[in-house]
């Protein structure tokens, strides 16, 4: 795959709607269930943030982890490869808090 193929399909995971929410909703504290990320996320539909939860457990972005008990409860963390961007993705915050204003 040629280096502007690998870029846009990278850019078109990371800026599709709701995505960079929740991966900030993620950075806010690990690890998070899935009502409380969708609590730091104003106005995002459940079906949304399941949508993108999934893309990015696929993408290999964010880790689901089940833990045992009644009910079971899961919790979304960041992998390796998340962490990795987490580090981009504070750049990223402190650019926007910057020029926000």
């Amino acid at each position: 795959m040629s280096y502007c193929k690998i870029i846009t399909n990278g850019y078109n995971r990371l800026f599709k709607a709701w995505t960079l929410s929740v991966l900030h909703g993620i950075t806010l504290g690990e690890p998070v269930r899935f009502n409380e990320l969708k609590r730091r996320i104003p106005n995002i539909s459940s079906s949304s943030l399941s949508d993108r939860l999934s893309d990015l457990v696929d993408a290999g972005i964010i880790a689901r982890t089940v833990t045992q008990g009644a009910p079971p409860a899961v919790h979304y963390a960041f992998s390796e490869k998340g962490r990795e961007l987490r580090a981009i993705l504070g750049d990223l915050d402190n650019w926007i808090v910057r020029w926000e204003k």
